[in-house]
């Protein structure tokens, strides 16, 4: 439940509201004017192997072993506990079964230029990368 609020708190830093849900698949509902964004979210700590590097592990898959829709939600957050830091990524874009995320979420801005990246390419070009969402 700790990654869920560690990216609601992400996704308002971009200016959107969160609202968490008790649905299945849908974690969080992201709000902005008049447009909304389904998310699911998937937190790890990070994890150590003996024969590979740190690396956090991200269960891309549902309940039921198949692989995340976009029909059903329109972004995954990958959220690494410790370091308090979420990529969203689009559904379509998780094809393997886990998903590995280097030891570290190095670029200070990584959680507003990856909410940006994938609200646009939900969105459409009208929302814009560079584009502040209006607040109401």
């Amino acid at each position: 439940r700790i990654g869920e609020y560690i990216a609601a708190a992400a996704i308002e830093g971009c200016g959107w509201k969160t609202i968490l849900t008790p649905m299945e698949y849908i974690d969080i509902v992201a709000m902005c004017g008049t447009r909304f964004m389904r998310v699911q979210v998937k937190a790890s700590n990070l994890g150590h192997r003996h024969d590979r590097k740190p690396a956090y592990n991200f269960l891309t898959r549902d309940q039921h072993n198949n692989p995340l829709s976009d029909h059903l939600i329109d972004i995954v957050a990958l959220v690494a506990i410790d370091q308090r830091k979420t990529v969203f990524e689009l559904p379509c874009n998780l094809k393997r079964r886990t998903v590995r995320h280097p030891k570290h979420f190095h670029d200070i801005d990584i959680e507003r230029i990856t909410w940006e990246n994938a609200a646009t390419q939900i969105l459409g070009e009208a929302y814009g990368v560079r584009s502040r969402p209006e607040v109401s």
